[in-house]
């Protein structure tokens, strides 16, 4: 689990280092500052982008999914198979058998929030169909004489299903990422602790 979520932040701060990098101006296909580029028309790391893109979300999941492991072990009578065991698959069983236990309903308000609903859509879209659409924005950067396009942020699509993406929205990762990656630390900081106040007051496994 810490694992998972240390490696999610690994991938989170490379995907926002990316200000940091700096293309020749020929690599560039407009001259305005703060243009919106596609990373299709410039000399950038792509692969870099995409794979971080996708690594930061799948250790997210993979740490929810952990979660579920441990919560079907003390929660559920007969466990699932192992193999069974995923965080939705957890939350509806739950919902189903132990509608009355806390940690339930704190489970069915992370399914429905959005910044969940967020992550496992980007995380399906890398898994299924095709890697994470992305696009950058840039503005010039003076380096002695010369003035070189410099990436400033990483936006995500509004839909990541769609065949032409689109950017309306402005999900910049230094925002929108970091929202999902602190959600996700505090939800699971507070479902480890409900569980454990659970488990103290039954003084057994399963509960």
């Amino acid at each position: 689990m810490v694992s998972k979520l240390r490696n999610s932040k690994v991938h989170l701060e490379s995907i926002l280092s990316i200000s940091e990098w700096v293309t020749p101006p020929s690599t560039s296909t407009s001259g305005a500052t703060g243009s919106s580029i596609s990373t299709t028309n410039v000399s950038l790391p792509t692969f870099d982008i995409s794979g971080n893109l996708d690594n930061f979300f799948g250790n997210l999941l993979s740490a929810f999914d952990i979660f579920a492991q441990v919560t079907n072990l003390v929660y559920l009578t007969p466990p699932l198979n192992e193999s069974d065991v995923s965080f939705d698959r957890v939350v509806n069983e739950m919902a189903c058998g132990l509608q009355n236990e806390v940690i339930t309903q704190y489970l069915l308000s992370v399914q429905r929030s959005q910044w969940y609903k967020n992550q496992k859509a980007f995380r399906r879209c890398a898994i299924h169909r095709k890697s994470i659409p992305f696009t950058v924005t840039m503005e010039f950067a003076y380096l002695q004489t010369s003035s070189f396009p410099k990436v400033t942020a990483v936006l995500l699509p509004d839909n990541p299903y769609l065949k032409i993406p689109t950017y309306q929205k402005k999900q910049e990762m230094r925002v929108f990422g970091m929202n999902i990656f602190q959600n996700t630390l505090n939800a699971i900081d507070d479902m480890y602790g409900i569980m454990e106040v659970r488990v103290r007051a039954a003084d057994r496994i399963p509960i």
